[in-house]
């Protein structure tokens, strides 16, 4: 019931974006800005996504004006490549915000990969251990050799914006997309500053889900078709978080064209994700930081059997069961909407019980929130998609 409420509740396109940006960029935000400043913030990008909905199709009509769109884009391009030239190489030293390790895990994993070593017996230059998974440390391979993990939210960034471009075939949307998902949001702005990678992390999975899917409705079921299903459980084994993927993208499969063919194809990107994941884990389980780290995020240790880490799964199963129902998974854009609300309810969830037990809310479970951003791009493809499809019915 309360589920079906708030799936309902996010019809309205205000929904959608305010937890596309004000609940990823909570921790951020307060840390820095305190409550004043959150409220400050979630007005003024409260007053923006306003202006967006309700006057879009004037908007693009001004924006197609002698391609502003493109030329705002490439601008917003270039602000991005300001960032992280000029302030990455002194928040990685831990000149603001005490500098992140994320990228270092990346380098460390990268290299134990490639000399065929285990990545998760190294620690970064903080002692925390390496925790992304085997699939972020495949796709970082490439920009380690180049010199510096953090390139690859460039070379993603690049690649959204071809295949945003492709899908909807609208500059304008492009624009759009990207205002949402690094101008309006001042996490995705920290991260490109810093070199952490999570939302780089979701947009290739976005990517290679949007392939997928894209490729199925189109009954083109080819060789093509299962790599982009390889692809999406390389993606998956990235990070813990993703695993939710695979009962809505079965559920999705399942209502549209029946039981074998989501079987089929949902035991691509699993069998993917064992085949990179339980070589390792079953050299050293004690070891394999991806799962002991999502445990530790969730209760007060590694260890999955507690109350904490049980109930959070509870949580997260139970809605991941909810939102595979039929009337929530009929179409392309219910898929990228479940997958992210999942991912939202369990870390909200986790914040609300970790205050529970400590009987108050410290700003470091704030930074929970941190962890939407892997579904940032989640919800502007759905935000977007609506916003077109409205603009197409005027």
């Amino acid at each position: 019931m309360v589920i079906n409420i708030l799936y309902q509740a996010l019809k309205t396109k205000w929904a959608w974006m305010a937890v596309a940006i004000a609940i990823p960029s909570l921790g951020q935000v307060y840390k820095y800005l305190g409550i004043p400043g959150f409220i400050a913030f979630a007005s003024i990008t409260g007053a923006c996504i306003f202006l967006i909905d309700k006057k879009w199709v004037t908007l693009s009509i001004l924006l197609s004006k002698k391609n502003v769109s493109l030329v705002l884009t490439a601008l917003i391009v270039a602000f991005l490549l300001v960032i992280f030239t000029l302030i990455y190489p002194d928040a990685n030293a831990g000149m603001y915000g005490g500098g992140s390790d994320a990228d270092d895990a990346l380098k460390i994993g990268a290299k134990a990969v490639l000399n065929l070593d285990n990545p998760y017996h190294h620690q970064t230059y903080l002692g925390l251990p390496i925790t992304p998974g085997l699939g972020a440390l495949f796709l970082s391979i490439p920009f380690y050799l180049m010199g510096n993990v953090s390139y690859q939210n460039f070379f993603w960034l690049f690649l959204l914006i071809f295949f945003i471009h492709k899908y909807y075939r609208d500059a304008n949307a492009v624009f759009l997309f990207l205002v949402i998902v690094y101008i309006l949001n001042p996490l995705s702005l920290v991260q490109i500053a810093t070199g952490v990678d999570h939302l780089t992390n979701g947009i290739y999975v976005f990517l290679f889900l949007l392939f997928f899917v894209s490729l199925f409705e189109k009954q083109k079921k080819n060789s093509l078709l299962f790599l982009s299903a390889v692809l999406l459980g390389i993606g998956i084994t990235s990070r813990m978080n993703f695993v939710f993927i695979f009962p809505v993208l079965f559920a999705h499969i399942y209502y549209i064209n029946g039981w074998k063919s989501a079987l089929k194809w949902t035991s691509v990107p699993i069998c993917t994700l064992l085949i990179l994941s339980l070589p390792l884990y079953f050299h050293a389980p004690a070891s394999f930081t991806p799962i002991k780290n999502a445990a530790n995020r969730i209760g007060q240790g590694t260890d999955f059997v507690q109350v904490p880490t049980l109930l959070i799964g509870f949580i997260a199963v139970c809605t991941a069961g909810i939102l595979c129902l039929k009337r929530f998974n009929l179409t392309k854009t219910s898929v990228f909407l479940n997958v992210a609300l999942i991912q939202v309810i369990s870390i909200s969830a986790t914040v609300i019980i970790r205050a529970i037990l400590n009987w108050r809310v410290e700003p470091t479970d704030l930074i929970t929130f941190d962890y939407a951003a892997f579904v940032i791009p989640f919800f502007a493809f759905v935000f977007v998609s609506k916003l077109q499809s409205d603009r197409k019915h005027t």
